[in-house]
């Protein structure tokens, strides 16, 4: 594979200056990558909202430019510690330094028709898998370790467990992947395709994940065996939640469900009049769901009480900073009290995609501009 390694920026000059909000020329930075999309075009078309990121408690700390070809969108938004990786629509992949922006590798995986699922770090690698294959990166320099081809074409990002990577099918398999020589470990069945990634309940390795039949698939990671069965009327269209016992799911059959992890009965269910069309969050003993029309809701997650209710407050909670929620809808961020869902302030931001927090409590902030920007916002003083 030909490799495209792209230093857009020199650090001290462009990340400080862009920090500000400035424009400006740079001077002895220079570019191997050949018509692809500059910094400064897409600064320039990025709008810099010091007024709105105050009023959620936050200021700039940098700005980052990973590798985009023009007319290429940010596709994902990874936060893994000391890295931020981001993948754009075509096939680069860029892992910026967390404290800084300063870009550490690119590189192009796989072709721009390569349709992939999503990205995980296991220690020191990076682990970018497509629909049929795991490409797996030294995270420190970038260089491409192995390729793996995975047995089914997969629809989800992985969950890792061990050696094991934990796949959803289209087709409705579970694919356990394992990463010590690349084949098939186990598989299992569900009804419907199954495109939701699966996802984590508790440490002991439990996967939970839901098809779109309104299947509902507790297994343990490392050896397939099935710990619950559950069902609903029908899937879901957005990202799970977890405690360490219970999956929480927005489903399109009009209900936030709480299923148990031990045998996958069903804990609570609140029916609503549409489809669900938010994720849920999980913190602290509560649940946060956007239920259409009723607005956000904040339940108990062991009994499935609703401690509170905004019709005027949409979206998927995010995080909280300065004890309040920051719930974002895609085009507004709003900060809430916690104890009585009342709103604060409501910030606009323009130009962003993703909003998404390094923690749920008074972590760093990232924001993704389609246009190819990724900026961090920490909390301010």
């Amino acid at each position: 594979m030909t490799r495209r390694r792209m230093n857009w920026f020199c650090p001290g000059t462009l990340a400080a200056m862009l920090a500000l909000g400035g424009t400006g020329t740079l001077i002895g930075c220079e570019s191997d990558a050949i018509g692809l999309a500059t910094p400064e075009e897409r600064a320039a078309a990025t709008t810099v909202q010091h007024d709105e990121y105050s009023k959620l408690g936050y200021r700039v700390d940098w700005r980052g430019f990973p590798a985009m070809t023009p007319g290429d969108t940010i596709s994902r938004l990874e936060l893994f510690g000391d890295v931020v990786v981001v993948q754009e629509s075509g096939s680069v992949v860029t892992v910026l330094e967390a404290r800084s922006g300063e870009q550490r590798w690119s590189d192009p995986v796989g072709s721009t028709l390569t349709k992939f699922v999503g990205m995980i770090r296991d220690g020191k690698k990076l682990i970018v898998s497509s629909q049929s294959q795991a490409f797996i990166y030294d995270l420190e320099t970038g260089a491409l370790l192995t390729k793996q081809d995975l047995a089914l074409v997969v629809d989800t990002k992985p969950v890792q467990v061990g050696s094991i990577l934990v796949y959803g099918c289209s087709n409705g398999q579970v694919l356990g992947h394992l990463l010590l020589n690349g084949f098939k470990q186990w598989g299992s069945f569900m009804t419907g395709a199954i495109n939701v990634d699966p996802l984590g309940v508790g440490i002991d390795g439990t996967v939970g994940m839901v098809s779109q039949g309104g299947d509902v698939l507790f297994i343990y990671g490392d050896t397939g065996l099935m710990r619950g069965r559950g069902n609903m009327y029908a899937g879901t269209e957005v990202a799970l939640a977890a405690s360490e016992t219970m999956l929480f799911v927005a489903s399109v059959d009009h209900s936030l469900y709480a299923f148990n992890r031990d045998g996958a009965s069903e804990q609570w269910r609140k029916r609503t009049d549409e489809p669900l069309k938010f994720a849920p969050s999980f913190h602290d003993g509560r649940v946060y769901c956007d239920m259409g029309k009723e607005g956000l809701k904040c339940i108990e997650a062991s009994t499935g009480k609703e401690l509170w209710a905004n019709k005027d407050v949409h979206g998927t909670v995010v995080g909280m900073r300065n004890k309040r929620l920051i719930a974002w809808d895609g085009a507004t961020a709003t900060s809430l009290d916690p104890a009585a869902g009342s709103i604060i302030e409501s910030a606009k931001l323009a130009s962003v995609s993703m909003v998404k927090t390094d923690k749920f409590v008074d972590g760093n902030m990232y924001l993704a501009a389609p246009s190819g920007v990724v900026t961090k916002l920490v909390p301010r003083n």
